[in-house]
């Protein structure tokens, strides 16, 4: 009787202890569980990374009205002739004495007219002697302009404007009968020098410019707010003097042929753009076009065709995309600093990498979206 029982209580027993078993193993698998979540819940990850433009350009050769190309503008091929002259000093010149020349007024306040031959002396109040070049004759109560020179060579003769008294005449006519000038007298001293070849080359260089820039206007009084580029297509120059001749001065006289080329600069513009985005083709990186407009130069024209060959530049900066794959989350699960930081290292543009873990004990980046945080910044 008693063994019964006793077999009826171990039977009760291990069910009662199987289950406190299966419960406790529940718990822990629970309890575990749980820190788990709470660990994977805790971790936190920043990745900065510091990004470098590199600086990219376009040169390119654009045709401007050629129904063949099939990318180019539309535009306007013109040009004009500019006739032109200027005078220049040799290198090189010694300083000589010559003999100032200059206009002067003659003046006769009386009712009475006065007769003046050649080389009547003209005497500044600082006692500058001049002679008259011709015979004049100044009317009553009149003024006349003659020619005059100095009576020594020299700088003495350079003087500023004055008035002169005429000694030939006597006291009392020089009272009505006198001389003023409102320029000063120049020629006193010469340069002189003898002609290079660089001396004619230099000057067709400086005439070549100015012929430019006159042209340049005149065209672009033309195509009033029009937008164009400009060159010389043909000049012509004549010389008053020969390499090797010994002259104070020279004069160049040029004609020229100035050609313009108007376009639209918006369709310019996008059209670089367009060319500058194409280095960017797979998306890892983007273009940032530069705000100052592409410059464009005149490569070739053909006036009878209108057509033409601009060369073209326009720059910008490159910057790694935000967007790009390459710097997807994906790409960081489960990665170390150290590999996190030689993989985005070996990207064009990164400058610098910084990865910040949370808590300090966490060796790995999580693989959860929401903790995973990517910063990308950019440096001059």
């Amino acid at each position: 009787m008693s063994t019964r029982k006793k077999e009826t209580s171990e039977s009760q027993e291990r069910p009662v202890r199987f289950y406190k078993i299966v419960a406790l193993s529940f718990l822990c698998i629970t309890i575990i569980v749980l820190g788990i979540i709470v660990f994977l819940s805790s971790t936190r990850a920043t990745i900065t990374i510091t990004t470098k433009a590199t600086p990219v350009q376009v040169n390119t050769v654009l045709s401007v009205n050629d129904p063949q190309a099939t990318v180019g503008l539309r535009g306007t091929i013109t040009s004009t002739v500019v006739i032109d002259k200027r005078s220049f000093n040799p290198t090189g010149t010694n300083t000589l004495n010559g003999t100032a020349t200059g206009t002067v007024t003659l003046h006769d306040d009386s009712s009475q007219s006065q007769p003046l031959v050649a080389t009547t002396r003209l005497l500044t109040t600082n006692g500058i002697l001049f002679r008259l070049k011709n015979y004049e004759t100044v009317p009553a109560h009149g003024a006349i302009n003659v020619e005059v020179y100095a009576d020594k060579k020299g700088a003495s003769g350079d003087i500023s404007a004055s008035r002169f008294s005429i000694p030939g005449l006597d006291i009392l006519r020089q009272k009505y009968v006198y001389a003023t000038s409102d320029k000063a007298m120049s020629g006193g001293t010469l340069k002189v020098g003898i002609v290079s070849q660089d001396d004619i080359t230099k000057a067709q260089k400086t005439l070549k410019e100015d012929s430019l820039q006159k042209g340049t206007k005149k065209l672009q009084n033309i195509f009033n707010g029009q937008v164009g580029v400009f060159t010389v297509g043909s000049i012509l120059f004549s010389s008053s003097t020969n390499v090797g001749k010994q002259v104070s001065s020279f004069s160049l006289s040029s004609s020229s042929t100035v050609v313009g080329v108007f376009y639209s600069p918006d369709d310019l513009l996008q059209l670089m753009k367009k060319r500058l985005n194409n280095q960017a083709p797979n998306g890892s990186q983007t273009i940032e076009t530069s705000k100052i407009p592409p410059a464009a130069s005149i490569h070739s024209y053909d006036l009878a065709q209108k057509r033409a060959m601009l060369n073209v530049f326009y720059s910008g900066n490159a910057i790694i995309n935000p967007e790009s794959p390459a710097l997807s989350k994906l790409m960081f699960y489960g990665k170390t600093t150290d590999e996190i930081r030689r993989y985005l290292l070996t990207l064009n543009h990164v400058y610098a990498v910084n990865v910040s873990l949370y808590p300090v004990w966490v060796q790995t980046i999580p693989h959860v979206p929401e903790h995973v945080r990517v910063i990308v910044k950019q440096v001059q």
